[in-house]
């Protein structure tokens, strides 16, 4: 027969862990609130002008100072997704920027978010114009093709899917050149080579795509006559842990996953950055954990 203080330290202690896990899990349930609050509410919406300087030689004078914004991955009408249109055109518009790029993954399923879009960015402008590439999302409930003559036709941007251009002032020119989305193609990888062929090693080339994974399938010999690589795909991760790792990198090479990389060609003194932007738009949970939405700036300096 159990004892009067056998029953009742039972009591006490099963009292004790059932006030235990009810503590647990409201604090739990509170953490979870906050998160998906903060997420949410506050990260997904505040957007961001993030700021890099490329230093190079080959960089004609007459570019030396010339402003790029970037902004990619808008993901146009996404369910649960903040409207941010507004907010990119005031952010690039106070940069001033000479040059003005896209680099894919638009709008989510339908042809009027994309309009809505293109309509929105027509309010841009910029003096060496403004060009886009196509990502994966383009392709997976729409038709690119159709989804780029939107942008061009009511955005004002020049599909360069593809194509390369040159970029003149003053009788000086850089050269810049876009690429299909890469795993969207059988041979993704014939015009870009096509392109670094044609290009000597002083010429200063800038690429525009939508996945940084792209350059590391190139040898090392054509990667050293690409100066600059701006991207976006990888949302920064979107939903990371405090900054310091992000469980969904969307990149086969976790390293392009958000900010730059410098990455040095010996023994040619040559140097290939890669920029790789966090975006605008969410994709899957619209939440975003240390890795706030934004658009890039780039400023180009003669060395």
């Amino acid at each position: 027969m159990p004892t009067l203080t056998s029953s009742l330290y039972r009591l006490f202690f099963s009292t004790r862990l059932r006030a235990t896990v009810t503590i647990l899990f409201l604090l739990a349930a509170l953490t979870g609130f906050c998160f998906v609050s903060y997420a949410y509410f506050i990260e997904s919406r505040t957007l961001q002008t993030v700021e890099y300087t490329v230093v190079s030689p080959d960089l004609p004078s007459e570019f030396d100072g010339t402003v790029i914004v970037l902004i990619t991955d808008t993901h146009q009408g996404r369910w649960g997704t903040f409207d941010l249109r507004n907010k990119v055109v005031e952010l690039t518009k106070k940069e001033k920027p000479d040059l003005i790029l896209f680099g894919g993954d638009y709008a989510d399923k339908k042809y009027y978010k994309v309009e809505a879009l293109a309509e929105s960015m027509n309010a841009l402008s910029a003096p060496l114009g403004k060009f886009g590439v196509p990502g994966n999302h383009d392709y997976v409930h729409l038709d690119m093709e159709k989804v780029m003559g939107i942008l061009q036709e009511k955005g004002g941007i020049v599909n360069l899917t593809d194509k390369g251009v040159w970029l003149e002032k003053n009788g000086q020119r850089i050269r810049l050149f876009g690429t299909d989305y890469v795993w969207n193609r059988r041979f993704p990888l014939q015009f870009p080579y096509y392109e670094m062929n044609d290009r000597t090693e002083d010429e200063f080339v800038v690429l525009l795509t939508h996945s940084p994974d792209l350059f590391d399938r190139f040898d090392p010999e054509h990667q050293r006559r690409i100066d600059l690589v701006l991207a976006g795909h990888s949302h920064g991760g979107q939903v990371t842990f405090f900054g310091l790792y992000a469980p969904i990198s969307m990149l086969r090479n976790r390293a392009y996953t958000s900010g730059r990389i410098d990455v040095e060609h010996f023994p040619y003194n040559k140097t290939s950055t890669i920029i790789t932007s966090n975006g605008v738009g969410t994709t899957g949970v619209p939440l975003r954990f240390f890795s706030p939405p934004q658009i890039v700036k780039v400023t180009l300096k003669k060395q």
